[in-house]
């Protein structure tokens, strides 16, 4: 390489996509997880569509200093963060919330199987698992959806810290007005959420009934009637779900009443149907 080039290399460096999560020692599980996550989900699907993209992950900083520091500035530097919630590990999470706290595009994804906090559970994550090869597929597909979207100029970046941020901005700015909008809008949400306030307006199948609970699903099968599926699990709530296309995977928005059995119900028959590779949601 000339001194020409080296110096454009320099002045135009890649943009980097930091990948934190739990790593462990080498030949553990945990490392064997990690690794299938880096090299057979994340690094082909960057070589395929972000090939202008460089990938490091938190072992594979080779610059002298010291650790922590270098990791605060790559979460404040990296262009894109990706955070593995596997195993709810402390260091992933601190991780994640210094992230977070940056305002900066971050993707969730998490091992099947793992039981994510109720404070992140909200936002978007991509479930993955390494026991089969389309597994890595879908995964791989969600996660371009989730990149190409988080680039996008203007993209805006919502977490529990942006949302608890803007709450406080809120509070202190709005005028009369705005306050009594959001009064009753606490209000409302406050009269949904409660069953025994909602009990007396439910009295045909014509009302109108809020939909809110929601379950996801990741599939490879289009052809399988999800609908009929759900409505024959639970004949009561299962005729008012909704079916939505959301990048590669389905969400289903079921009443907010439903009660928590019929969600098991319906959580248990999706997850024994041939085609379907993930499920979660409100069980």
């Amino acid at each position: 390489m000339t001194k020409t080039e080296q110096s454009e290399k320099k002045d135009n460096p890649r943009p980097v996509c930091f990948v934190v999560g739990p790593i462990g020692e080498s030949g553990s599980e945990t490392r064997r997880r990690a690794d299938w996550l880096l090299k057979g989900v994340i690094v082909p699907t960057f070589n395929d569509h972000f090939s202008g993209f460089e990938i490091k992950r938190a072992d594979t900083i080779s610059s002298p200093g010291m650790i922590d520091v270098q990791l605060i500035e790559m979460l404040f530097e990296a262009e894109l963060v990706i955070v593995d919630m596997s195993e709810t590990n402390a260091n992933a999470f601190y991780e994640m919330g210094i992230r977070h706290a940056f305002s900066k595009p971050v993707i969730h994804m998490f091992a099947q199987g793992t039981k994510i906090p109720f404070d992140v559970a909200p936002h978007r994550a991509i479930p993955f698992s390494i026991d089969h090869i389309e597994d890595l597929w879908l995964a791989g597909v969600a996660l371009k959806d989730a990149v190409t979207e988080a680039i996008k100029p203007g993209f805006t970046v919502i977490n529990p810290v942006t949302r608890a941020l803007g709450l406080k901005k809120f509070e202190t700015t709005a005028t009369p007005e705005m306050q009594l909008l959001w009064d009753e809008i606490s209000e409302l949400r406050r009269l949904i959420s409660d069953p025994n306030l909602r009990k007396p307006f439910r009295r045909s199948m014509q009302e109108f009934k809020p939909l809110e609970a929601r379950i996801n699903l990741l599939m490879y099968r289009p052809d399988t009637d999800i609908r009929a599926i759900i409505a024959a699990a639970s004949p009561e709530y299962g005729v008012w779900c909704q079916v939505h296309q959301e990048d590669s995977s389905l969400f289903i928005s079921l009443p907010i009443d439903i009660p928590e059995d019929e969600m098991n119900k319906i959580g248990v028959a999706l997850r024994g149907t041939p085609g379907i590779v993930d499920v979660w949601g409100r069980f």
